[in-house]
């Protein structure tokens, strides 16, 4: 090989050598091996970074230099700004410094402490360690003020809520809320806790706002929003404040949001809200109809042949007319049968001391017992327990008889045992039940105390399974006792709302009003044990 080629061939490796060094270090990457990095980045005390803590300060770059390469995540999201700013910053990165430029157009208030608080946003490169506890403040006066509120925010059921704007207004007016940006606001953790930092003296209207669509304003009925009975004073002599918020959602207006004929003989009309307040009637009352409201929505059950009006109205809100077409009857008789609403369950249990009930799928008008049989044991013993109709829901048979626990039960109804409206009828059905063994339960004996006679309230025993297993109504007494017999062994919950109009029912806040809303307590009983006696006392802490 010439001594030119030999030197062609050093070349192309020397500049391949270089190439493979200059990225090694051009680009930095993880170490291979070795421990994980969990140490967060620091800044750089030999480097420059923007002096924090800043008075009579004039709009400039803020800049902080780390001691390793960094990255910016959720800028967006995690960095608050409080008082906030009319125009959104930029905020980059470049090698290890991440720098913070004001808009062009930004005009910082006069004599005002800012912060801003970077959250989790500016992490190490190679394991996403994010700096903690990165603030810069500043104030444009010539003092940095100093004072703290902070608390936690829950929900009426006592739940800590994450992302809620807290926001502190000098201008106290009430409609301050929907027209101005507050002057300091802090957001709520996951255990919903805020804190706002660097706060003068002085008096403030507070609200509290789960902020959809992120304008600082309370601009959409639908957001979640809290504020306490009185404005709040910051003193000087006083470094720092709790207070706790809680937060609700205002009463949806009422309003028809869906209408459908499922099938012939049932119309659905979907709400805003809960439809308790509303009445509904048909043009023709001679039409046969059962009107069934449930959480969201009212069913209209009705056996017509020629179309009619549906007319709803509920005080002055809401009067309407609804024109309801008639499906082909034949069709759907071909294929209807009556059958009960059981989910699939081969065995239902149920404390021996109440009744059997039966959930059917359409409104049931009549039964025959000569053609339904009930068995006992397994002997097959033949019993007659008594039946009737649920008078109010009307979709549900009720079975009354003195059952013994852990005996098996079977019921036969035979084709045409029950009737319900268009003359929809049952086809052959077997229906196995088995009342709980009375030694595999326990009793509750609950006594309410320290009631405010004033107010009546909603007690609910939640069972351990979440649903509600008894509702009363608890009208003037500062005590109340109550023996619930025959539970399940597992732990309750007592639920107790404070009904302070005595309307029966949960009542929301509204801020202008200045209405919070009804107040809701709940505790966990001792766990109740097969076979035992649970005495339990509850007083409501508000």
């Amino acid at each position: 090989m010439s001594n030119m080629l030999q030197r062609f061939f050093s070349f192309l490796l020397l500049i391949a050598c270089y190439s493979i060094l200059w990225q090694s270090c051009a680009t930095p990457r993880s170490p291979e091996g070795g421990p994980k990095d969990t140490t967060a980045p620091q800044i750089d005390s030999t480097a420059y970074s923007t002096p924090n803590f800043q008075t009579n300060f004039t709009k400039q770059p803020i800049e902080f230099t780390f001691n390793e390469w960094v990255q910016l995540k959720d800028v967006f999201n995690q960095v608050v700004i409080s008082p906030p700013l009319e125009n959104p910053p930029d905020i980059s990165i470049k090698k290890k410094t991440v720098q913070f430029l004001f808009d062009e157009e930004e005009v910082l208030r006069e004599n005002a402490t800012y912060t801003i608080n970077f959250g989790e946003s500016v992490q190490d490169l190679t394991e996403g360690n994010p700096v903690e506890d990165l603030r810069f403040v500043f104030a444009t006066g010539d003092k940095i003020d100093s004072l703290i509120i902070q608390g936690k925010v829950t929900d009426f059921e006592g739940k800590a809520v994450e992302k809620v704007v807290v926001m502190l207004y000098e201008n106290t007016a009430d409609t301050v809320v929907r027209t101005e940006r507050p002057f300091y606001f802090g957001k709520t953790d996951k255990s919903g806790n805020y804190k706002i930092e660097n706060v003068k003296a002085g008096t403030f209207k507070v609200f509290a706002l789960e902020d959809s669509n992120l304008n600082y304003l309370f601009d959409i009925e639908t957001e979640k929003i809290g504020f306490p009975d009185s404005l709040i004073t910051l003193v000087d002599s006083i470094a720092s404040i709790s207070l706790d918020l809680q937060v609700f959602q205002e009463q949806a207006p009422l309003r028809l949001t869906d209408d459908e004929l499922a099938h012939y003989g049932l119309a659905r009309l979907g709400f805003s809200r809960e439809p308790y307040d509303v009445e509904v009637r048909l043009s023709d009352t001679s039409i046969t109809h059962f009107i069934e409201k449930t959480r969201d929505s009212i069913r209209v059950w009705f056996d017509s042949d020629e179309e009619f009006n549906l007319l709803f109205q509920a005080d002055t809100i809401l009067n309407d007319t609804l024109r309801i077409p008639i499906k082909k009857k034949d069709e759907f008789l071909n294929k209807a049968t009556l059958a009960p609403n059981i989910a699939g369950r081969r065995t239902i249990r149920f404390n021996p001391l109440d009744s059997l009930r039966l959930p059917f799928n359409y409104p049931i008008i009549g039964f025959d017992t000569s053609l339904i049989k009930v068995y006992e044991d397994t002997t097959r013993t033949i019993i007659s327990p008594n039946f009737e109709l649920d008078p109010v829901k009307k979709r549900e048979l009720v079975l009354s008889y003195n059952w013994k626990g852990e005996i098996p039960y079977q019921m036969e109804l035979l084709p045409n045992a029950l009737s319900s409206y268009w003359g929809v009828k049952n086809d052959s059905l077997e229906i196995n039940f088995s009342p709980l063994e009375k030694e595999s339960l326990g009793n509750i004996a609950l006594t309410l105390d320290s009631l405010n006679t004033e107010y009546s309230y909603i007690f609910q025993l939640i069972a351990p399974d979440n649903r509600i297993k008894n509702e009363i109504i608890i009208e003037n007494t500062k005590t109340w006792q109550q023996t619930f017999k025959s539970m399940p062994a597992g732990t309750y919950t007592v639920k107790l709302v404070e009904d302070r109009n005595g309307n029966k029912r949960w009542d929301t806040g509204n801020y202008d009003l200045k209405q919070q809303p009804e107040r809701i307590y709940s505790q966990a009983l001792e766990e109740l044990r097969i076979n035992f006696d649970l005495e339990a006392s509850v007083i409501p802490k508000w």
